[in-house]
Order: C-alpha cells, then sequence, then structure tokens
C-alpha cells in the first residue's frame, strides 16, 4: 500500500490515502476518469500488477449509501453486507442470471453495484466471486459495508 500511495504521489495525484490493505486508494486529481484510471494502471503495471480498477467518486460512495436496498443487514451485520462494484451497469439478461441464483443470499442490482447480503455469512457461501463474474460476465471488486464506510470517511 505504501508503494501504490507513493507511486500516486509521483504521477500527481494529491491528497493520497489508502485504506486498509484491500487497494483501496482515496485522492484528488483534477483529470478526467480516463487519464486518472490510466495512471492508476500504469502504476500497477510498474509494480507487475495486472489488477482491473474501478473508480468512485465519493458522492457515488455516498449514492450507494443511499441506495442500499438492505438497510437491515448494514445495521445488524455490516461485515456480510457486501457491495460489488462493475465497471458498467449489467444488462437485464446478466441481472436474471445473478438472480436465478438460489441461496440464503439476497442480492439486489442498482446501477454499477450489486448487493450481497450473506445472511449466513461470507465464508460457507455458494455465491463466490467466481459465480458472481460468471452470471455478470464481467469483473467486479466487493467492499463489505465497514469498508464502504470507512472510504467515504476518509473521502471528505
Amino acid at each position: 500500500m505504501q508503494q501504490l500511495r507513493e507511486g500516486c504521489k509521483r504521477n500527481g495525484f494529491e491528497n493520497v490515502r489508502t485504506v486498509l490493505a484491500t487497494g483501496n486508494v482515496v485522492f484528488s486529481f483534477g483529470a478526467g476518469i480516463e487519464d486518472v484510471s490510466k495512471r492508476l494502471t500504469d502504476i500497477l503495471v510498474c509494480h507487475g500488477l495486472g489488477n482491473k480498477i474501478f473508480l468512485r467518486r465519493p458522492g457515488d460512495l455516498e449514492d450507494v449509501v443511499a441506495r442500499n436496498p438492505f438497510a437491515d443487514a448494514a445495521e445488524a451485520r455490516p461485515n456480510h453486507l457486501l457491495v460489488l462494484f462493475l465497471e458498467t451497469e449489467p444488462s437485464p439478461e446478466q441481472i436474471a442470471t445473478l438472480l436465478a441464483h438460489r441461496g440464503p443470499e439476497r442480492t439486489a442490482v442498482v446501477g454499477r453495484e450489486v448487493f450481497i447480503d450473506y445472511v449466513e455469512g461470507v465464508g460457507r457461501s455458494k455465491l463466490t466471486p467466481a459465480v458472481l463474474e460468471r452470471a455478470l460476465r464481467q469483473p467486479g471488486t466487493a467492499r463489505n459495508w465497514n469498508t464502504v464506510a470507512k472510504l467515504i470517511a476518509v473521502s471528505r
């Protein structure tokens, strides 16, 4: 994470902060999303990484909180409520494939985010990242509700 912070600072990002050890970085930058994405990709490539980047502005994260269909889970078990951030909004067919999954989890797709309430916990769930990626036909990155809240707090 220190290398990520330093790489961002060297590439013109300001107010750079990392959150937890899962690749979350919060920063200020005066360019557009495409330029930010390219610069971040270049930073990762310099370190031998090919991770996909999922950018959200602070207001986007606040919208995620406002659109959460599982407020009860956010209150009762925030570490089992995950938000899967996608690059693009899934098609109706992709959403139908995802919602066809039968398990104890509750799922909802709202824009470019998938909310997943792992009612019985994440560890034993059959709704794994691989299942999600196959259903949605695109990669994503998931953060639990506690992390989403930390990202918002740090970005203020």
